[in-house]
C-alpha cells in the first residue's frame, strides 16, 4: 500500500499510534521521576537514549504528515488553518494549566501553593513562551522532586512548525514544483545544523536550537514523506530491514547520533502501522 492512501482517508490508525506514543512518554518519564534524574529507562544501552525520546520524534513525524495535509487542504485559507491549530491546542492547554495546580494541591502533592502562584503557573503554561517546569512545593518526596508537566517542553516547537508550514503553504507553491520545498528543507536543515553547533549551551538561542534540532528533523521528515507519499510503498519487510541496518550502523558507528540512526526505521514503521 502507498502512504498516500493513509493520508487521504480517515480509516487509519494515526490517533491510536499517537496515544501509544503518549503512553511511552509517560512511562519513560516515570523512570526519572521515581528513581532520580540519573536513572535510565530499559533499552537505553541499545537505543542510545530513552525510548520515550523516540516517541517524541514519532509525534513530530506524524505532525509533519498530518499538518502538511491539513495545510494543503486549507492553502486558500491560511488564517483558518492557524485558527484550527490554535483551537486544537490552546483550550486543552489552558484547562491543564488551571487544573494541574488545583489537583496537585488537593491531593497534597503541591504544598504551600497560593492562588497567585496557581494563576501564574496557568498563564505561563498556556503562553508556552516561559513554561514553568518545576515548583518548590511540588512532589517534594519524589527522587526527581518539584517537576511538573515536563513533557510540555516540545509544544512550543510544535507551534513554531505550524507557523512555518502556514508561511510556506501561504505562498501557494509548497505543494507544486520543488523550489519552495527546497527552501523549506534548507531552512530547517540550517536550524538543525545550528542546533548541533550549539550543543551544550546553557541558555538563550543556542539552547533553543540545540533542544529543537531532533524534533525539527522529525517534522521535516513528515513533510517530505507527505510530499512523496505517492512514491512510498509501505511494507513490514522493508521496516525490518531498515531497523536491522540502523542497529548495524549503531554497532559500527558508536559515535553517531542514535536518534538519527533509528529515526528512519521508526518513521517508516509508524507509516506502516497507520
Amino acid at each position: 500500500m502507498l502512504l498516500s492512501r493513509r493520508l487521504t482517508t480517515r480509516e487509519n490508525r494515526f490517533d491510536q499510534i499517537r496515544l501509544g506514543l503518549a503512553l511511552s512518554v509517560v512511562l519513560g518519564h516515570s523512570w526519572h521521576l521515581t528513581r532520580g534524574p540519573e536513572a535510565t529507562a530499559p533499552l537505553t544501552g541499545l537505543l542510545g537514549v530513552g525510548f520515550h525520546e523516540y516517541a517524541v520524534l514519532g509525534f513530530f513525524f506524524i505532525s509533519g504528515l498530518l499538518i502538511t495535509e491539513s495545510a494543503r487542504r486549507r492553502q486558500q485559507d491560511i488564517p483558518g488553518f492557524l485558527i484550527a491549530r490554535a483551537a486544537r491546542i490552546l483550550p486543552g492547554l489552558a484547562v491543564c494549566g488551571l487544573l494541574t495546580p488545583l489537583a496537585l494541591a488537593g491531593f497534597g502533592a503541591w504544598t504551600g501553593l497560593t492562588p497567585a502562584e496557581a494563576l501564574i503557573y496557568a498563564a505561563r503554561l498556556t503562553g508556552l513562551a516561559s513554561v514553568q517546569f518545576s515548583a518548590e512545593g511540588a512532589f517534594a518526596r519524589l527522587p526527581f522532586a518539584h517537576a511538573i508537566n515536563g513533557s510540555v517542553w516540545s509544544l512550543r516547537y510544535e507551534v513554531a512548525v505550524y507557523v512555518l508550514i502556514a508561511i510556506f503553504a501561504g505562498t501557494g507553491r509548497l505543494f507544486r514544483g520543488s523550489a519552495t520545498l527546497a527552501l523549506l528543507v534548507a531552512l530547517v536543515l540550517g536550524l538543525v545544523l545550528a542546533g548541533y553547533a550549539t550543543q551544550g549551551a546553557a541558555g538563550g538561542l543556542g539552547f533553543v536550537l540545540a533542544e529543537a534540532r531532533h524534533v525539527l528533523l522529525a517534522f521535516l521528515a513528515g513533510v517530505l514523506a507527505h510530499r512523496f507519499a505517492d512514491r512510498i510503498w509501505l511494507d513490514w519487510v522493508g521496516a525490518a530491514m531498515l531497523a536491522l541496518l540502523a542497529a548495524t550502523l549503531r554497532v559500527i558507528l558508536p559515535w553517531a547520533d542514535p536518534l538519527l540512526l533509528f529515526s528512519v526505521p521508526l518513521f517508516y514503521a509508524i507509516a506502516c502501522a497507520a
